[in-house]
């Protein structure tokens, strides 16, 4: 029976590390909502436009938000005049500050990914990739290594996320057609 418990307890206690809060939108503007209902409820100037190339959401609107003390550059897709996911760009010396809100509004991530590369000037630095992947949602927060490259958290529904990597691989294709 001990040993019953003891499975048990770390299926519950591994189950939960995976665990994490799914959004159901961003900043009380859910998955699914207009342009309209995204210029009422941020209340910040927003410029909307459409988007050509296939594999992007075929609307963006940009403006600049605070997450925290951090100023970014958010960019808020479209797709089919419902809301679909967000671009949020920020400096690397952020990043640090970037994850930790990330962490405490959705929970642990579902993997990490470092990797060092050298700059331009030869020194080490390391770019990280965090992810949150859910059944309905993904999150992806990246930090360049340097501060010119900057850095950037995009928060999507599946579906966009899915349908944006199927239309870019068809793009690719129509560009090898192309040599």
């Amino acid at each position: 029976m001990k040993a019953i418990m003891f499975i048990l307890s770390l299926l519950v206690i591994g189950s939960m590390a995976f665990a994490w809060n799914e959004p159901t939108g961003f900043r009380d503007i859910p998955w699914g909502s207009t342009e309209q209902v995204l210029q009422a409820k941020l209340k910040a100037a927003i410029l909307c436009r459409n988007v050509s190339r296939n594999a992007l959401p075929e609307r963006v609107c940009e403006g600049h938000i605070t997450i925290g003390p951090v100023p970014v550059k958010g960019g808020f897709w479209f797709r089919s005049g419902r809301f679909v996911g967000v671009s949020l760009r920020f400096y690397p010396k952020d990043f640090l500050i970037m994850e930790a809100s990330f962490v405490e509004r959705y929970g642990s991530p579902t993997s990490v990914e470092e990797e060092p590369i050298k700059t331009h000037e030869g020194l080490q630095e390391t770019n990280r990739t965090v992810l949150w992947i859910g059944s309905n949602v993904r999150i992806t927060l990246q930090k360049y290594g340097s501060v010119d490259a900057g850095s950037i958290a995009d928060i999507a529904t599946m579906a966009e996320h899915e349908g944006r990597v199927k239309r870019k691989l068809q793009e690719l294709g129509r560009g090898a057609k192309d040599l």
